[in-house]
């Protein structure tokens, strides 16, 4: 999950979110392909977050450079990605529970 917040975090602090979107992402390695989605998530009590309720409202230059974050990461890893897909928070939501099972 990646969180979208404008302050600074430290590893391995804990902080409520509610999810805003998925990016469906299917990569391969070596021939093999796999899911590897992408949850987005908002703090819940932050001011400067509340507005955002859908990934799907971001300006396009801001999902297209998160998309080249996600390239570049797996690129280091030999790792081909294919993204399938922007969604919003019920789909996140569902992809939460159904993967916490």
């Amino acid at each position: 999950m990646l969180i979208l917040h404008d302050a600074q975090t430290y590893p391995g602090v804990v902080l409520r979110c509610r999810p805003v979107g998925i990016l469906e992402v299917e990569q391969k390695s070596k021939g093999k392909k796999e899911r590897n989605d992408r949850v987005f998530a908002v703090p819940d009590r932050s001011p400067l977050e509340t507005d955002l309720k859908d990934i799907r409202k971001l300006p396009s230059h801001a999902r297209d450079d998160l998309e080249q974050f996600f390239r570049a990461t797996n690129a280091l890893e030999n790792k081909e990605l294919k993204f399938l897909g922007w969604h919003g928070p019920r789909r996140a939501a569902k992809a939460i529970r159904r993967l916490a099972r």
